[in-house]
């Protein structure tokens, strides 16, 4: 009887394990964070995780930054979209950084020959949380 509660709580372990390497893996795969392509010159970023804390958007080129938004701390119950309008030379290549208190996301934007920006998620890195008193 020892053996059999032994062996099914091994099981129950390991069947935790795999289901938390399986939640990670999709949480790193499809970020809380998109940009997506809108009409011409345009693109939507799309916030989808709540936050209290200040968002930073930065737009980046291969010389530096080419322009920065401070989204302001306040409660995006459910998360926030903005539009940005892209004025660059549509050969031209870009980045976007998108960071707040608990992941970094990088995307990188070419231009398509239909006018459109395209995305393309380059990174993601989640931050750990400190609590403070």
């Amino acid at each position: 009887m020892r053996t059999k509660t032994i062996i099914l709580g091994m099981v129950v372990a390991a069947l935790s394990i795999i289901s938390l390497n399986v939640s990670n893996a999709q949480t790193a795969e499809f970020p809380p964070v998109k940009i997506l392509p809108a009409e011409r010159d345009m693109i939507k970023l799309i916030f989808e995780t709540e936050t209290d804390q200040q968002v930073n958007v930065k737009f980046l080129d291969s010389k530096g930054m080419i322009a920065r938004d401070r989204i302001k701390s306040k409660s995006f119950d459910g998360g926030f979209a903005k539009r940005y309008k892209v004025q660059r030379n549509m050969n031209d290549t870009f980045w976007i950084e998108v960071k707040s208190q608990e992941l970094v996301v990088t995307y990188k934007v070419t231009g398509s020959k239909d006018g459109k920006w395209m995305p393309e998620l380059e990174s993601t890195a989640y931050q750990p949380v400190v609590a403070s008193k």
